[in-house]
């Protein structure tokens, strides 16, 4: 029973990890986003409000306030950011208990049970990378139906919320995420020895 907990922990961690990292360091991954993806053909902003939009949305995931305070949002996307919001809490909140869960038992981490993480690791997302590679498009609605009870998720095109965070940022985002889990993971299982 330990080693699975501990075996569930690790991977959690090892997945839910480079979501915060790429939360954290938002400014500059959305500043190259911004260049790279062309957002101004596709949002007609400036570079300045567009990163400071997304800082903005991504603080307050992280705050205290109820609703987030940006004029040009409609109400919808108000009530779907509270829902992300929620979803981001609610995996800290997971990260925080699998790292605790770890450290309590430390005592009974044995390399084996890192390197199963690992490899479990690399079997979970490499089925999600194989499956959004396919067709990111229905892996996208998909993880959107599982993870929301509404459809407030479903927005017009030219809502504040789409022009700032179009599906090819949410596409390059996940292979980003996916990409260092990935790569922990391969750590993890090449390097720690049994």
């Amino acid at each position: 029973m330990i080693k699975k907990t501990i075996l569930i922990s690790i991977t959690l961690i090892l997945i839910l990890l480079p979501l915060f990292w790429i939360l954290f360091l938002n400014q500059p991954i959305f500043s190259l986003l911004y260049d790279t993806l062309h957002l101004k053909d596709y949002n007609n902003m400036e570079k300045e409000d567009y990163l400071s939009k997304v800082s903005i949305i991504i603080h307050y995931f992280f705050n205290t306030k109820p609703l987030l305070e940006i004029k040009e949002m409609s109400e919808i996307e108000k009530i779907h950011m509270k829902d992300v919001k929620f979803l981001i809490l609610l995996a800290l909140l997971i990260l925080v208990f699998a790292l605790v869960t770890v450290l309590v038992f430390r005592r009974e981490l044995k390399k084996i049970i890192i390197r199963e993480a690992g490899i479990v690791t690399l079997g979970i997302v490499a089925i999600i990378v194989i499956f959004s590679l396919i067709n990111f498009d229905f892996a996208f609605i998909i993880f959107h139906r599982i993870l929301f009870t509404n459809n407030f998720w479903l927005l017009d095109p030219s809502t504040l919320l789409i022009k700032l965070f179009p599906e090819k940022v949410f596409m390059v985002l996940a292979y980003i995420w996916f990409g260092i889990t990935l790569f922990l993971s391969l750590i993890i299982t090449v390097f720690v020895s049994v």
